[in-house]
């Protein structure tokens, strides 16, 4: 007889087939993902990993600072935002950027010098604000997926991907793989002609899905480690599970300001208003 995980599991994939959500894979070293929630991977267990990662999910590496001039803010689309995303492309090292990807984007690439910033800012003030922030987290998806470059260390971006077999060679196979989904909003169409938006992705092999924010652990099913499969204890039988995937599973985060401030390494927080993503 199936499990409940095994039914929520087929759940998924219907939904996925669909093409409702995305089924999604993050993975990386037990001791880097311990560190996150002030454990000690030669003292702590699997089991008290997990239930910190199902109440308090996984944040990108902003989220591991304190608010300074660093960080981007979470909704900012402001010229100063644009403009040092503009640099940030401007300083990029040839040598740091895959070969097949420069020789498609060459020109786009080159775009980003001081003789066109101008242009560049006039441009995007002149979008729609869903405009710019799609455009905005766009661009952070490029650069957080390029690697090498200023705003990598302060990305508010989290990798993932659709292939298992990529997460598990990100957790060196000993480490620990986070499964989750994302529900498939639908996009702003937005006229970008006049602005440099790049053919393909960096890194095509790692079929990545780029995470704005955070991996709430209201979307997180599982996470796999040592051969086990540690569940999330909110999956529960329902008649209808679109509300749920849509959603995310019932959590209760009580007194989760104080929680984060003892059992984990992050400095602030996501929270999630009506779709709308503020930090805390």
């Amino acid at each position: 007889m199936a499990t409940l995980y095994d039914q929520f599991k087929i759940i998924l994939e219907k939904y996925s087939s669909e093409n409702k959500i995305q089924i999604l894979h993050r993975g990386f070293t037990k001791d880097y993902s311990f560190k996150k929630f002030n454990l000690d991977v030669n003292y702590n267990t699997l089991e008290q990993f997990g239930e910190r990662l199902f109440f308090f999910g996984e944040k990108s590496k902003n989220f591991e600072f304190k608010k300074n001039n660093l960080k981007f803010k979470i909704n900012d689309t402001s010229s100063e935002t644009f403009e040092r995303i503009f640099n940030i492309f401007g300083e990029l090292e040839n040598d740091n950027i895959p070969q097949e990807y420069y020789l498609k984007n060459e020109k786009k690439i080159n775009y980003f010098t001081q003789e066109n910033k101008i242009d560049f800012l006039e441009k995007v003030q002149n979008l729609h604000e869903n405009c710019k922030i799609y455009l905005r987290n766009y661009y952070f998806t490029v650069l957080h997926q390029l690697d090498y470059n200023d705003f990598k260390d302060v990305s508010l971006m989290v990798s993932s991907s659709i292939e298992n077999k990529v997460a598990e060679s990100f957790s060196n196979k000993s480490g620990i793989k986070i499964n989750f989904w994302k529900w498939n909003s639908e996009t702003d169409v937005c006229n970008l002609a006049d602005l440099p938006i790049f053919e393909g992705v960096p890194h095509p092999y790692e079929k990545e899905e780029t995470i704005f924010g955070a991996i709430f652990p209201h979307y997180i099913y599982s996470f796999e480690s040592e051969g086990k499969i540690f569940i999330n204890p909110n999956i529960e039988e329902l008649e209808d599970y679109e509300v749920l995937l849509y959603a995310g599973f019932d959590i209760d985060q009580s007194n989760f300001k104080e929680k984060l401030e003892i059992m984990t390494s992050y400095q602030t927080y996501l929270e999630n208003n009506n779709g709308k993503l503020e930090e805390f």
